[in-house]
């Protein structure tokens, strides 16, 4: 197709120009307004209109456009009073006799005595789903970018709340919905003799708090901290006996608490966290002597009392 229709234009010029409108991405059409005729079209026209270029080549204008001739007629002459103009208000319809949402742009190309338009044709469908793809790319660029913000700062809390745990003076471990161990704090390693490797990720119930006191069995659905799992409440007690790696009793007083807590960027687990201080039959003990020393200055305090004249009873008459 030759679109410098001068006679002037060198011939590799010519070739370059019908080059670019075969191999355009866009899809394009050469009429004459005057003739009614479509003089060529690139195959990215015949895709989009569903037809065999030859075809097109022996197809009117107007026959494209069936019953819109005068708003045909508006846009070609626009183009040719203008040098260039575009509309949305022709719909061409497509070899199967679907409607085509299309968006024309003509320009002119002049030529000796016989003006002609090049049209090209944007699917608006396909606009919309090109800027639909590029909004959703973007946002979830953008979504990665706001979500590797929020997982530093759940490493950053994971990190102190390591710290925290490994800090404290009182033993504490985790267990998930399943009963199975998370995290074991290096107090409880002291206080139970096993290591958090051999904890985690085994039901600690059987291992560490299987048995009362005095020797009766403890089952699981007796426990507090299972009870935390169905009532989602704190539960405090006192009492309670935790069994060393040894067969010893660990401690004898407890506080199991019941949270939910982060585990990763794409998992929540609820984990209940046992964490038990002195012993209280340490506490116990502690509180004897200061209860013997009160007892010790009240008997002195009424020994006084009873020496002194003012606090004796008088003699019966």
């Amino acid at each position: 197709m030759d679109l410098a229709l001068g006679s002037t234009a060198p011939p590799q010029d010519v070739e370059l120009r019908a080059a670019a409108f075969e191999f355009g991405i866009e899809p394009a059409l050469l009429l004459d307004p005057h003739a009614d005729l479509i003089l060529d079209a690139n195959p990215a026209a015949c895709t989009l209109l569903g037809y065999d270029r030859a075809l097109l080549r022996q197809t009117k204008a107007s026959t494209l456009h069936a019953g819109q001739l005068p708003a045909l007629i508006v846009f070609t002459q626009a183009v040719l009073d203008k040098g260039a103009f575009w509309t949305n208000a022709l719909t061409p319809r497509h070899a199967t006799g679907q409607t085509l949402r299309l968006e024309y742009a003509g320009s002119l190309v002049p030529g000796d005595g016989r003006p002609l338009v090049l049209l090209t044709m944007s699917d608006l469908d396909a606009r919309r789903r090109r800027y639909v793809d590029a909004a959703a790319e973007d946002h979830m660029r953008g979504g990665i970018a706001t979500w590797q913000r929020v997982e530093r700062v759940f490493q950053d809390i994971e990190r102190e709340n390591q710290l925290i745990l490994r800090a404290a003076g009182e033993g504490i471990y985790g267990v998930n919905a399943e009963g199975k161990t998370t995290f074991v704090n290096p107090a409880a390693e002291r206080m139970l003799g096993w290591a958090a490797e051999e904890l985690v990720g085994k039901e600690i119930h059987p291992i560490v708090h299987h048995t009362h006191h005095d020797g009766r069995h403890y089952p699981d659905h007796d426990c507090p901290i299972y009870a935390a799992f169905r009532d989602g409440a704190v539960h405090q007690v006192e009492g309670e006996v935790f069994w060393r790696k040894d067969g010893t009793p660990a401690a004898s007083a407890a506080r199991p608490t019941k949270s939910c807590m982060r585990r990763s960027p794409r998992s929540t687990a609820c984990a209940n966290g046992w964490s038990w201080k002195t012993p209280i039959c340490r506490k116990k003990s502690a509180s004897r002597p200061i209860r013997a020393a009160s007892s010790a200055r009240a008997r002195r305090s009424r020994r006084r009392c009873a020496r002194s004249s003012w606090w004796r009873r008088p003699p019966r008459p």
